[in-house]
This record gives structure tokens, C-alpha cells and sequence, in this order.
């Protein structure tokens, strides 16, 4: 029988770390009671709107999502303000 060969795992030898850029998210508060936990989105809306956010940053699509306070229970909707590049 042939001898399996196994490759290294892992980051090749002399590869240095990645440099990324940190971006802060502001998460989403429950209007009740101030609570960020909450369930898993669902009813996701999209519509392509162009605007400008309160950031001062252009956004042509907006997304509503709809999730539930897990600390009391109220439903709210999630709303997002994206910029997708358009493609030639």
C-alpha cells in the first residue's frame, strides 16, 4: 500500500500577521428596556434607497430585520443603511 503524504497545517513558516483595519458596529438596543440581546433575525426587508446616514455616509440600500428582545420580549425591527458599489 502507498504511504499517505500529509501537508503542513497551518501559517507557512516566515508569513507575517495580516494587517486589518478595526471598524466600530454600533449594536442594536432594545427601545424598552436597553437590552443588545436578542434572537436571530428574521422577515428580512431590502429596498434601494439612496441617502445619506447620520454618520454623513452615502448609502444606496436599506435593510430592515425584524428580532426579539430575549429580556423582555419586545419585538423590533432592525434597520441598516448600506453602500453597495455598483458593477460595470
Amino acid at each position: 500500500m502507498a504511504k499517505k503524504t500529509t501537508k503542513k497545517r497551518g501559517r507557512p513558516k516566515g508569513k507575517g500577521n495580516a494587517q486589518v483595519q478595526t471598524v466600530d458596529v454600533r449594536l442594536s438596543r432594545c427601545n424598552k428596556c436597553g437590552s443588545t440581546e436578542r434572537s436571530k433575525y428574521y422577515q428580512k426587508r431590502e429596498l434601494a434607497l439612496t441617502g445619506i446616514n447620520q454618520d454623513g455616509e452615502i448609502y444606496n440600500r436599506v435593510i430592515w430585520r425584524r428580532t426579539r428582545c430575549l429580556e423582555c420580549d419586545q419585538i423590533r425591527d432592525d434597520r441598516t443603511y448600506i453602500f453597495v458599489p455598483p458593477t460595470d
